[in-house]
């Protein structure tokens, strides 16, 4: 096919390489005919009103008047924006005159710079993306999108906040950040975006107030006609787009739909918008015509910490208010959104929960905040003893010593994250059951039953089933992380117990050493004492002299002054010696090579049947992706024969099969092998237990009868 090209002065682009489209304007990858570099050429459409009046051949110069002045007047506002989280502008040039689209002369280009990592509506169209985006790339994404805000709210700019709206970048250190584009100095939404039909519209981003009856702004020609139903959107209404992109950046879906996501069906979106219970986050319609499924938090599968999931949706809660009376002023929704943004984030591994998750803390909390947490996060005691790790080195935290969340973060040789976290252990084993680990859970799909000619419907239906499949990939192999860190944990565990044990041992004998002495004194005590006074009898602490003779000689009596506390101190040296003994048979039993790798070779052989199991949903996940790739291809196919339909047909029932097959895989295969590696790990940490108090215990006696 014979490419098309249009032009300007500096710059070149193909009419096929369309990047996106939207109400107002075609977007195009372009490049710079001098210098190369990509830049974005966006072309308005007719109907926009960034629409030039001098190409215009509308009669109505209102309109055109309108028109032209909202257009000049965003240009000027663009020449003057300069934020790292904004798309640059480059500036206009007009078409060539031998390239005039549709036969209008004088049509000016908008330039913008080209940001190399496509949009958030791309990344959340990747199957791995379906059921939401990454904890820490939404945090990025609020916070980059947040300082733009505040930079256009200061120059009262609007902006059409949506996911195709918000570009990122990645420089060449592999730094991303994220843009900002389609900018208008006065925000207006014409009728024709609310009922548009696209399949990431602003229509599904709009304030209920949009589709009111009566909308506050109607503009009329010299004939009294409606030139337009323009909506004006001031900056607390226009919030809500922000809290439907992120809503949909942590779930995957939007939070107001009509069954099958049917946009296209106005009184239905505003049935759904215009009646939001107080509170509730999301409404979705499950079946044609039924009742909207209201719900005041995530939903189950939504893959977000439960810690920030509770901070978004109270933000949530705030940000869909229908009453304008009620709604957030900016600096309300600023400090809310910064409350969250500024947090901490601290990944870690809770053993006992056996899960990999995120807290999020103020810099200057306590970092024994964070370990309370734990204890109620495993309704444990508060003076349950907590343990840390990172990158297996031990990193204490002493209750006598007041460290913040930020200091201790600093220490670190490298930041936290989902792939480098703390972990955190403990020796009390009460409450620390396989039932806190919840089945995988796995979120409907409606199954499609006799599709046979609806292409489009199957390769949609087909995408959530290969979305399905990467979500559950995703948490069976964050159970293989876990598993992979435990076992490099288990050996540093036991290497940090053997080295308590060590010291205790080098102390009681050094000690040993100096209370041997005693033992010598007692044996020249027996042969330098008076012959007549009789042998004592020792009672512990005390010795008890029998003899009928009551008045003893002076030598006598400074003998007995002295021998209570020889007695006291050889009872301690005899006791340190058993200390001794039952450390060194701890220290022979459990701290052996063979006992060790006796214990790790239970695990490992769980951790290998494991990845045989993570091998084969791999195959399972690149054989629906082969599937869904031949649905799309069918997509394409205008008029088709009567032997793709039924290969078509067939290939859904393959998919179906392969559904049934992977859920149940899942579920009887990989869940099982969690729970034995799980209880492996619960013997161990017992036996560990064990020993830790067993040393625990002779510390606190041999320490208390140091110092008597």
């Amino acid at each position: 096919m014979e490419k098309m090209f249009k032009t300007t002065k500096n710059y070149l682009w193909d009419v096929g390489d369309k990047v996106g489209s939207s109400t107002t304007s075609d977007v195009y990858k372009a490049c710079n005919i001098t210098t190369r570099e990509q830049v974005i050429a966006k072309v308005p459409k007719l109907t926009s009103l960034l629409f030039n009046i001098e190409f215009s051949h509308r009669t109505d110069n209102e309109d055109k008047n309108y028109s032209h002045s909202i257009f000049v007047e965003n240009v000027d506002f663009l020449k003057n924006i300069n934020h790292d989280n904004i798309a640059r502008f480059i500036g206009t040039e007009i078409i060539t005159s031998s390239d005039n689209l549709n036969g209008f002369p004088n049509q000016e280009i908008l330039f913008f710079e080209y940001c190399n990592g496509g949009s958030v509506h791309d990344m959340l169209q990747l199957p791995a993306n379906v059921y939401g985006l990454p904890e820490d790339i939404i945090i990025q994404i609020m916070k980059d999108i947040i300082n733009a805000l505040k930079y256009l709210h200061n120059k009262k700019i609007h902006c059409n906040i949506k996911p195709s709206n918000i570009m990122r970048t990645i420089d060449i250190n592999n730094k991303v950040i994220y843009k900002l584009t389609d900018l208008v100095v006065n925000r207006e939404i014409k009728q024709d975006e609310v009922t548009s039909n696209s399949s990431h519209d602003t229509a599904k981003y709009v304030h209920p107030i949009v589709y009111h009856n009566n909308p506050p702004d109607r503009k009329v020609n010299s004939d009294g006609n409606i030139i337009g139903t323009h909506v004006s959107i001031p900056f607390e209404i226009e919030i809500w787009s922000f809290g439907v992109t992120l809503y949909q950046c942590s779930t995957g879906q939007l939070p107001f739909q009509p069954y099958n996501n049917t946009n296209n069906d106005r009184n239905l979106m505003k049935q759904i918008l215009t009646s939001i219970p107080m509170g509730c986050i999301s409404g979705i319609q499950d079946t044609y015509n039924g009742d909207i499924r209201w719900s005041k938090v995530l939903p189950e599968w939504c893959r977000l910490s439960s810690n920030l999931k509770k901070m978004l949706e109270k933000l949530f809660s705030c940000l869909f208010e229908t009453n304008q009376a009620r709604l957030m002023k900016h600096e309300e929704f600023f400090n809310e959104v910064n409350k969250i943004i500024d947090l901490i984030p601290i990944y870690y591994i809770n053993l006992k929960k056996f899960t990999l998750t995120c807290a999020y803390f103020q810099a200057d909390d306590s970092i024994h905040k964070f370990f309370d947490y734990i204890r109620q996060e495993n309704d444990d005691e508060m003076n349950v003893e907590y343990f840390c790790l990172f990158q297996n080195v031990y990193y204490p935290v002493l209750r006598t010593e007041e460290t913040t969340v930020k200091t201790f973060c600093e220490q670190l040789p490298m930041s936290l994250s989902y792939e480098k976290p703390l972990i955190i252990y403990t020796f009390s084993i009460s409450k620390f059951d396989y039932k806190c680990i919840s089945e995988i859970h796995i979120p409907k799909i409606q199954l499609m039953e006799n599709i046979q000619d609806i292409f489009a419907s199957v390769y949609d239906w087909s995408q959530k089933i290969v979305g399905l499949f990467f979500y559950l990939q995703t948490g069976v192999i964050q159970y293989e992380s876990i598993m992979q860190i435990i076992q490099s944990t288990i050996m540093t565990i036991h290497r940090l117990l053997k080295s308590k044990l060590l010291e205790l041992l080098y102390l009681i004998r050094k000690n040993l050493l100096n209370h041997q002495i005693t033992h010598e004194l007692e044996k020249i005590f027996d042969l330098i004492k008076p012959q007549s006074s009789p042998k004592p009898i020792r009672s512990c602490h005390k010795s008890i002299i029998k003899s009928s003779d009551t008045n003893e000689t002076s030598e006598e009596q400074n003998f007995s002054k002295i021998r209570p506390m020889l007695d006291l101190s050889l009872n301690f040296y005899h006791k340190s010696i058993e200390y001794d003994k039952d450390l060194s048979t701890i220290l022979d039993t459990n701290f052996n090579d063979n006992e060790r790798m006796f214990q790790l070779s239970n695990l490992s052989t769980q951790m290998k049947n494991y990845s045989m199991y993570i091998q084969q949903i791999n195959k399972h996940v690149q054989d629906a992706t082969d599937l869904c790739e031949r649905f799309r291809h069918d997509t394409t196919i205008t008029r088709p024969s009567q032997l793709q339909m039924v290969s078509n047909i067939i290939r859904q029932k393959n998919l179906k099969k392969l559904y049934d097959q992977y859920i149940h895989f899942v579920n009887e295969g990989c869940y099982p092998l969690i729970l034995e590696f799980y209880n492996e790990f619960k013997k161990w940490i017992k036996q560990q237990a064990d020993i830790y108090f067993h040393i625990q215990q002779i510390q606190f006696v041999y320490e208390y009868e140091c110092s008597i």
